[in-house]
């Protein structure tokens, strides 16, 4: 059974409570601890300074141990210091109590027994005890309404005269009223904690919610694609970083859809290229076949026909192979030294009685410049551009081709004095089957991949190609190739 994985907003708004959780724990933890050592060392001070005074007080009755004078001196402190007053000789027996329960006996407690040992002057120790009438008046302002049981703070004060200890006094006095403080403070900061956790688990799932949204707008977009329906968008007007992602699928996805639409265009295209010669052979053929006694000039006509068609099929499949083997990558370049002004300067010599059938002028003006290209491709490049201009020009014009150099490249034109092209067509121009004029192009034995083929030739030296025209001026291409390094 497949496991259900949680979700980018359940595990976001969890993250965000547990780091939330944490914080506010390290929070209030630091907050109650400060508090709590704020109040019991303020507590200490007051309870040290009661201390002192009943250890002065007291100094002039240790010698001669009067009882009434020593518990009278204890009771007015007791009272000070809300608590209960003990006094203690050096062997921990108590001489005297506020409360009069514990005279003669021997308590123990680890503050007491570090006075009495020498190892501090002051030692403060806190110990939670039982409520007793006996030990505690219920009116006690440190009791803080305590009913069972409270925290009570053991005060120790070693008394000394000329150097030599003579016991220790005692105060015991509830700290309830600051545990109790503290307390308040701890349950507000729950209190406080809860409602944040719930405000910010609250905003967390809102904002991991809109993320996730974006995300699964995405999800959509590409199960779609995923179908076959290029037109997929998304929308832009997202955070940032999602903006940017919106914008580049949304220019992929468009890209794919015109390649798509391409690739549509492309199969018709060269169906229709292929299938015209094909059918104009067939009817050749099935003409002859019905016409068994037809003469030897009317079968010499038509098998000409079928040539002129076959050597058409065959141009149209040569020129799909170059084109699938440029698109894939797997045609490699020749990269020769080569002198790009005598190469230019054979082509015209090559095309030279096609323009003198049409009386064209072909105008020839170059320098020297040596380029590293596949020598092979680039003469298809030029013999394509300046057989064109040669084929759409007409009678009694001059067709200019000129060969100059750059710092870093260099720079052909072919020029005509033809009847132009449009504009509307020349953003379209290199593209695969492309004509603007389909029955002159189809008379002049074009298969419209020409011009294709020339700029992924192009593009494969890492040059460009470009086309300016002007309806009943001319048309001018252009191609800039990079020149061998010195």
């Amino acid at each position: 059974m497949r496991k259900t994985k949680l979700g980018l907003n359940v595990l976001l708004s969890v993250s965000y409570v547990v780091i939330i959780v944490c914080v506010l724990a390290v929070i209030t933890l630091s907050v109650t601890s400060y508090l709590g050592k704020h109040f019991l060392s303020n507590r200490e001070e007051e309870q040290h300074k009661v201390l002192e005074d009943c250890a002065s007080a007291l100094m002039p009755y240790l010698e001669e141990m009067e009882p009434n004078y020593v518990y009278e001196v204890l009771s007015v402190y007791a009272r000070q210091g809300n608590g209960r007053m003990l006094f203690v000789d050096r062997q921990g027996c108590v001489q005297s109590d506020t409360f009069c329960t514990l005279n003669g006996t021997k308590p123990y407690s680890e503050e007491i027994e570090a006075v009495l040992q020498g190892k501090s002057d002051f030692s403060v120790g806190y110990h939670n005890q039982k409520i007793l009438p006996t030990e505690i008046t219920k009116d006690n302002a440190f009791l803080a309404g305590a009913t069972d049981s409270y925290w009570s703070g053991y005060y120790v004060r070693a008394i000394s005269s000329f150097g030599e200890q003579k016991g220790a006094v005692i105060l015991i006095a509830p700290v309830q009223d600051i545990v109790k403080n503290v307390g308040a403070v701890t349950n507000g900061l729950f209190v406080f904690s809860i409602i944040l956790i719930i405000l910010v688990a609250a905003f967390a799932l809102f904002l991991s919610s809109s993320l996730t949204s974006s995300i699964r707008k995405f999800n959509r977009a590409i199960s779609k694609m995923s179908s076959g329906k290029f037109s997929a968008r998304v929308d832009e007007n997202e955070i940032a970083e999602f903006g940017e992602l919106a914008k580049a699928f949304n220019m992929m996805s468009e890209r794919l859809e015109n390649l798509d639409a391409s690739r549509s265009q492309f199969v018709s295209d060269a169906s229709h290229e292929l299938k015209t010669p094909l059918a104009s052979m067939k009817i050749l053929s099935e003409s002859l076949l019905t016409q068994p006694d037809a003469p030897v000039e009317l079968y010499r006509e038509f098998m000409t026909d079928i040539n002129s068609e076959v050597d058409r099929l065959s141009l149209v499949i040569n020129d799909l192979l170059t084109l699938v083997k440029t698109d894939k990558g797997s045609e490699t370049l020749v990269i020769a030294r080569v002198q790009l002004g005598e190469v230019i300067k054979q082509i015209i010599s090559t095309v030279e009685p096609l323009a003198r059938d049409k009386h064209i002028t072909v105008l020839y003006d170059y320098v020297d410049v040596t380029v590293y290209v596949d020598e092979l491709r680039i003469r298809q490049v030029f013999t394509n551009l300046i057989d064109n201009a040669i084929k759409y020009s007409p009678e009694n014009t001059t067709v200019t081709v000129t060969l100059t150099q750059t710092i870093t490249n260099a720079v052909v034109t072919v020029a005509d004095q033809g009847i132009g092209i449009a504009q509307e067509h020349l953003p379209h121009l290199f593209e695969r089957f492309y004509r603007v004029d389909k029955a002159r192009s189809r008379q002049a034995g074009g298969t419209g991949l020409g011009l294709s083929i020339v700029k992924q030739i192009i593009e494969q030296h890492e040059g460009e190609i470009t086309v300016k025209s002007e309806a009943g001026v001319g048309t001018t291409f252009t191609v800039t190739l990079p020149i061998a390094k010195q």
